[in-house]
């Protein structure tokens, strides 16, 4: 599996998100050549999480909550970002401002999501 846009460390820590929320079964592993960093695994964590958020199975007060405890100690920026997004939830929860929000964290994990996209099709044609 190759992605012009992330490198094989940012696969390999995806790819250890997917079977960790076991959207990707374990049977099928990776012998990676290089180490994922923990930034790396922390924006694959999130991008995983929005992935499913994505598909309904996770609620977006929930979301948020935990990409800002994954976020905080790698990245400031995004933390900062997620933040934000909570507090302008918390001030006006509607489905609105979830799919404002939803909206720019796809575009933020843009890679990451297609990524996700790709290798789930792979496994889903190899069944």
């Amino acid at each position: 599996m190759t992605s012009t846009f992330l490198n094989e460390s940012e696969q390999v820590a995806l790819q250890q998100a997917l079977y960790s929320s076991e959207l990707l079964p374990c049977n099928i592993k990776v012998t990676p050549t290089s180490l994922s960093t923990h930034r790396q695994d922390a924006y694959s964590l999130i991008a995983v999480m929005l992935f499913c958020c994505n598909l309904g199975k996770t609620k977006w007060p929930y979301f948020l909550k935990t990409a800002i405890a994954v976020a905080t100690d790698e990245c400031k920026w995004l933390t900062c970002e997620l933040i934000r997004c909570q507090q302008e939830y918390t001030a006006q929860h509607s489905d609105a401002v979830i799919v404002e929000q939803c909206a720019l964290l796809n575009g933020i994990f843009s890679e990451e999501l297609a990524y996700i996209d790709e290798v789930l099709a792979a496994e889903t044609q190899a069944d």
